[in-house]
């Protein structure tokens, strides 16, 4: 790819010789355009971030350093080999072009990637410009506000959303103190106000999406990083936040893919509950039930306690009908039951529970035996 600029060789659309001019001259052009200077590159946002600049002075850049939010929010400056190749040649040739901005403990507020290209250079001085900020936030601020127009992965963009959220939030805390209203302590957020917060943030990172969209990118790396979450649910946030820090996924995806792993997560515990709440029903009803089979005369006779349950199957025929006699004396209501079940038996039902041959059985006998005699009803 050719520099649409000199023609030269570049990875993009301008080479990064090319690359460094156009962004002093789009700065330069926007100050004029204010009334300003070229002298007054640094003032751009003054008014919106409450901060003062000094005059374009040299500094050794061994003697400057990061800004500790820097590396946290961007991630991708924290070494020479970060750089782009032909950006380090070009700054190697012909020095840094457009000043650092720093504050006077000599953090870097903009330029960390020239900073370190010229320190892999061996320069001896890079232009800096002197910056005095009012408090705390508006620095914060203003590391974000010069970015604004560097390109950057849906994970930075959260990263700095994340910043100015707790930025705007800390202003809005100030704004509850000055105003009195707070009780007790306690700090009070309204609803409206912490939507605020968010839409004000998303609006200072010029990330071209809404406040709620990025707010479902921040749940992302919240849950990346949380070890309050399960496993499952963390690792999925881990893999989907790595996605949108190289690039890889979108906000909407991203955050798609670990809501659907909490749900798999939570329908897997219910299985797990489920079968947990069995084990123990069934664990629990093997320690209290005990079962017999046979002749029920016979386990009466041997069993000393109560008895919950007597059940019957088929044959109801003449060879049980003594049985159920005596059974009747323990259960009168199964008289006409078992009664019943004989005559069914009698007319050829419930044959087919039991394998021939059938006994015979004498129809007149079976009718005067079911009137008197009786049986028991199949317990529940």
């Amino acid at each position: 790819m050719s520099c649409e600029r000199c023609g030269s060789a570049a990875n993009g659309r301008l080479c990064a010789d090319c690359e460094q001019m156009d962004r002093v001259e789009r700065n330069n052009e926007h100050m004029m355009n204010d009334g300003g200077t070229v002298a007054d590159t640094a003032e751009v946002i003054q008014g919106r971030l409450g901060w003062e600049s000094g005059d374009i002075s040299e500094a050794d850049p061994l003697n400057l350093k990061p800004h500790p939010k820097n590396a946290e929010i961007y991630g991708d400056t924290d070494d020479v080999d970060d750089l782009d190749a032909t950006f380090k040649e070009s700054v190697a040739e012909k020095g840094v072009l457009e000043p650092l901005v720093i504050t006077n403990g000599k953090e870097i507020i903009s330029g960390h990637r020239r900073w370190l290209a010229a320190k892999d250079a061996d320069l001896g001085s890079v232009p800096v410009r002197y910056s005095e900020f009012d408090n705390d936030l508006a620095e914060r601020e203003a590391l974000i506000e010069f970015n604004r127009q560097r390109e950057k992965t849906p994970g930075q963009i959260v990263n700095e959303f994340e910043e100015m959220l707790a930025v705007e939030r800390e202003r809005a805390k100030e704004r509850t103190k000055a105003e009195g209203n707070q009780h007790e302590g306690k700090e009070t957020f309204p609803d409206h106000q912490t939507g605020q917060a968010r839409d004000k943030a998303a609006e200072k990172v010029n990330a071209d999406v809404s406040g709620r969209t990025l707010e479902k990118g921040k749940k992302v790396k919240d849950k990346a990083e949380s070890e309050d979450e399960p496993e499952p649910v963390r690792e999925a946030a881990k893999d989907a936040w790595d996605g949108l820090q190289s690039g890889e996924e979108s906000f909407n995806s991203a955050y798609e893919e670990v809501k659907q792993s909490e749900q798999e997560y939570e329908e897997q515990q219910q299985r797990q509950q489920r079968e947990t709440e069995r084990e123990q029903t069934f664990e629990s009803a093997e320690s209290v039930v005990e079962t017999y089979h046979g002749d029920f005369r016979t386990i009466l006779d041997a069993y000393d306690g109560e008895i919950d349950h007597i059940i019957t199957d088929p044959p109801y025929d003449e060879d049980a009908i003594a049985e159920y006699r005596d059974l009747a004396e323990i259960v009168p209501y199964s008289r006409t039951w078992v009664g019943d079940r004989v005559r069914e038996w009698r007319d050829g039902e419930h044959r087919e529970l039991v394998p021939g041959p059938w006994p015979t059985v004498d129809a007149g006998a079976t009718a005067r035996t079911a009137a008197t005699d009786g049986g028991a009803k199949t317990g529940e």
